[in-house]
């Protein structure tokens, strides 16, 4: 029984890509097929962007991250990437078992006893991963330590999971849980590492001009004073904490990308054009470029206010040209002119009403078939049922 952690060599998976590769060059195939899938390979490590060597032959783990590549990203089409990946599982055939199974090598007798003990699937879930690696590296429940769970986090790194942070704090939240429950379960305290990366300074270190600045602009969309020229409607408590924190976040955001705090006295320094390029791209650096709803406002400084949008999509709307005017049966129809490929009251069986049509042929003396008054276009229907 082994008291010490794995270093992070024994703990990787033995098999990569490149001893697939290696594999399928030393295995009796015909030479297009052996090419064929030696390409897969090398298709796949480049759409994970690593080597042939660093790319864990996992089936579990890479049919995980593969689900989640974009073909077209890579330039090849989706057919193709089905091919690629039907020949990567038939190229990890030769060297690695490739099963159903998440876990190749089973839990030892005293993990599985605790295993056993899980009361929900969830807990199972969570700690699933950590017992197999423990098992693996031949770590009894009893000589669990904290550079085990160390150990376990540097092995999630050199996994292909998405988000090994993610993974190792559910692994954390499962035994935390299971420890004062479970009889017999390894007295170890873990802490469970913050994720939240919290970059935004204090807004009790910007001048006090600029924390007296935002307080009035606050106090403003809150409606504190009844005779300034404040919005119609008051904002909510909430509403004004979240700009609070907003304005802090980008004020913080410019700082850091290297301005002096001392400079920033007023909210008009964060409205010009170089703060507000300096603070964006630090927000889009923070989230790897990926969009966030906090910075959809801020990215859209000149957008069209609601009032003038809607009068420019009605405007559009008009300028549209009419249908033309036709004839149904021998009468003449005005037609509406259609907007955005609406139906008209022409095109849905309605006109005019048909009374003015008979009290206008009356004075005329001009008789017409009963059937103008009632049928237009294609459908026809009684436009009232007594004439009277």
């Amino acid at each position: 029984m082994s008291t010490t952690p794995p270093s992070r060599g024994d703990i990787l998976v033995s098999k990569t890509l490149a001893d697939v590769a290696t594999g399928v060059s030393q295995a009796e195939l015909p030479d297009r097929r052996r090419q064929e899938l030696k390409s897969a390979l090398r298709t796949v490590a480049r759409a994970l962007g690593r080597r042939l060597e660093d790319v864990p032959a996992d089936p579990r783990l890479l049919a995980n991250r593969l689900a989640e590549v974009a073909p077209v990203a890579i330039g090849i089409s989706p057919g193709r990437w089905a091919n690629v990946k039907s020949l990567m599982r038939s190229a990890m055939s030769l060297v690695v078992e490739v099963g159903p199974s998440r876990h190749c090598s089973p839990l030892s007798p005293s993990w599985a006893a605790l295993w056993d003990r899980l009361p929900t699937r969830t807990a199972r879930t969570r700690l699933s991963r950590f017992m197999h690696f423990a098992s693996a590296a031949e770590i009894e429940p009893s000589a669990m330590t904290t550079e085990t769970f160390a150990a376990f986090r540097v092995y999630l790194d050199a996994t292909l999971l998405k988000d090994p942070d993610r993974v190792y704090c559910a692994t954390i939240d499962g035994w935390r849980a299971a420890r004062p429950v479970i009889v017999g379960w390894p007295d170890v305290e873990i802490v469970r590492p913050n994720r939240h990366n919290l970059w935004a300074l204090p807004l009790e270190n910007f001048p006090e001009s600029f924390q007296r600045d935002l307080e009035a602009w606050l106090n403003r969309l809150s409606g504190h004073d009844l005779m300034s020229d404040g919005p119609l409607r008051p904002v909510r408590p909430i509403t004004r904490r979240s700009h609070a924190a907003q304005i802090r976040r980008f004020a913080s955001a410019v700082v850091l990308s290297g301005r002096d705090i001392t400079t920033i006295t007023r909210l008009a320094e964060l409205t010009t054009i170089d703060a507000f390029a300096t603070g964006l791209t630090f927000l889009l650096k923070q989230r790897a470029n990926k969009s966030s709803p906090h910075r959809a406002p801020a990215a859209r400084p000149h957008a069209e206010k609601p009032c003038e949008a809607a009068a420019s999509r009605r405007s559009a709307k008009c300028l549209r040209s009419p249908r033309p005017s036709g004839e149904v049966d021998g009468v003449g129809i005005a037609r509406a002119p259609s907007i955005q490929g609406r139906p008209t009251r022409a095109d849905r069986g309605c006109h005019r009403n048909p009374r003015d049509d008979v009290d206008a042929d009356a004075q005329s003396g001009r008789t017409r078939p009963r059937e103008a008054y009632e049928a237009v276009g294609t459908e026809r229907r009684p436009a009232y049922r007594h004439w009277g």
